[in-house]
């Protein structure tokens, strides 16, 4: 869809994944018809300041990755993909939204912001996308379920959560096709319409993903330049509550520390031996140091651990 009011200078991408009838993953089909549905009413409207890219993709990650590598004209290391060329290209990419729609009775929405190698997406488009859909009258958030509260106050579902958010960061395996565009500097995240488990008559979820869609595409259709004034690292504990990396940084810088400390200490005292001393004396000397020089790094990790959690 081209924009209107620029020329082409900038673009949105809207994608959703197809799936065959025969995948183990869970079906997204009713995703392409809402897509549709959105670039219906958006072709009609005369605001639009820059190009919308609705894009449908099959193979899961390979067909997202053999897409960005056609669209920015590039390939990363030996040619494993045959990506192939494109007849039409829209303006530099500022952000994408991938729409994995279950159904259109919709329970929640479940956010996947996790990309490549841990990366994760400006906090400001998880903030846009999480209040547009509270005030649309559907609860979305980070690791939502449909039995997990809107809000939790609980301790222990906040440290849950942000345990998750650590465990999936450190395994690098993106959770959704969003993940391939940030290694090319592109805001992305998942939109995951969970399917309600007990069906209603009406199915009003419709006009709310669809309210959702318009508003976080008018939000990014008003950006002036990047997201660049929020965090890029840090940890979800709840919906509307993170911790930045300036609170968990310097607790990782002291425990970084206190190894080079340490390893600078073997140093010294391995350049500064005594060399007059005899085969035998050192071997006893080193026999004698050696139950002093024995860290118990294991127990140090379960104090630590302790004391992160708690506070």
């Amino acid at each position: 869809l081209r924009a209107p009011r620029i020329a082409s200078t900038e673009s949105i991408v809207i994608s959703v994944p197809y799936r065959p009838p025969e995948t183990v993953h869970s079906d997204v089909s009713a995703g392409v018809p809402l897509m549709l549905a959105f670039a219906d009413f958006a072709r009609k409207k005369k605001y639009w300041a820059k190009d919308i890219i609705f894009l449908v993709t099959e193979q899961e990650q390979l067909g997202m990755q053999a897409w960005l590598e056609a669209y920015h004209g590039t390939e990363d290391g030996p040619r494993i993909l045959d990506a192939g060329s494109l007849r039409a290209r829209a303006g530099s990419i500022q952000a994408a939204i991938n729409l994995e729609v279950q159904s259109l009775d919709i329970s929640h929405i479940n956010l996947k912001i996790e990309g490549l190698n841990g990366q994760l997406p400006n906090l400001d488009l998880h903030n846009l996308v999480q209040k547009l859909s509270s005030k649309n009258g559907i609860v979305a958030g980070y690791k939502q379920t449909s039995s997990s509260p809107k809000r939790s106050y609980r301790y222990q579902d906040k440290l849950a959560n942000m345990l998750s958010m650590v465990f999936s960061q450190a395994s690098g395996v993106p959770t959704g096709n969003h993940g391939l565009f940030h290694k090319y500097g592109i805001e992305a995240l998942t939109l995951e319409a969970v399917k309600r488990e007990k069906a209603q008559a009406q199915n009003q979820e419709v006009g709310s993903m669809l309210r959702i869609i318009e508003g976080i595409t008018r939000s990014l259709n008003n950006l002036l330049e990047r997201f660049h004034q929020s965090f890029f690292f840090y940890l979800l504990v709840s919906n509307d509550r993170f911790v930045s990396i300036g609170d968990y940084m310097p607790s990782l810088a002291l425990m970084a520390g206190s190894l080079l400390i340490k390893a600078f200490i073997h140093y010294l005292s391995i350049y500064y031996s005594d060399d007059d001393e005899t085969e035998g004396s050192e071997q006893e000397v080193a026999q004698k140091q050696k139950p002093s020089t024995d860290i118990g790094y294991f127990s140090v990790g379960i104090v630590l651990l302790v004391a992160h959690s708690i506070g």
